[in-house]
């Protein structure tokens, strides 16, 4: 799939209602994805941070 920050909106003109669904469904895959992983990554940061340390 190309990277979601080069698609542009002629790109999308034109195509399929069925190619459209699927690359939303694509981009909602990736979406879901990323937001486990930042999820993840904050839990860690938490996990590793000290008592002490004030939470801003």
């Amino acid at each position: 799939m190309q990277e979601l920050h080069d698609l542009k909106e002629e790109y999308l003109r034109g195509l399929a209602p069925e190619a459209i669904a699927e690359l939303v469904q694509q981009l909602l895959q990736r979406l879901r994805r990323q937001d486990s992983e930042i999820k993840f990554k904050d839990a860690k940061i938490c996990w590793r941070r000290p008592e002490t340390e004030p939470v801003l």
